[in-house]
């Protein structure tokens, strides 16, 4: 199951969270005063498997066979993978949702 974690590197396994705009992991803020350099490794988009799977159900039950295409609709979510360069020297690979992802691009700019 996916989440905001540190996959990889300095902090591993860690959960990475976002408190008033700022993004911690554990105590350490991901910031200007903190890393480096940083880096999108990817982007990937995912259909929601719950939000399919409620629209294929919703969609055969209202509109029989032609309602399954209604999964097709599931609303798609962004993973993303972020390098971290510490200015301690160390590095990070974490995976986070969009939401994680824009505060660290908005706190690193």
């Amino acid at each position: 199951m996916f989440g905001n974690k540190v996959i990889a590197g300095y902090r591993e396994g860690e959960c990475v969270r976002l408190e008033n705009g700022l993004v911690l992991i554990g105590q350490e803020a991901v910031a200007k005063w903190t890393v480096e350099d940083w880096e999108v490794i990817s982007e990937e988009k995912n259909i929601s498997l719950a939000s399919g799977l409620l629209r294929g159900v919703a969609g055969k039950i209202i509109l029989g066979p032609w309602g399954v295409l209604a999964a097709l609709t599931a609303r798609k979510k962004g993973v993303y993978s972020v390098a971290l360069q510490w200015k301690n020297g160390k590095k990070s690979l974490l995976e986070t949702d969009e939401r994680v992802y824009k505060a660290i691009v908005k706190n690193l700019f």
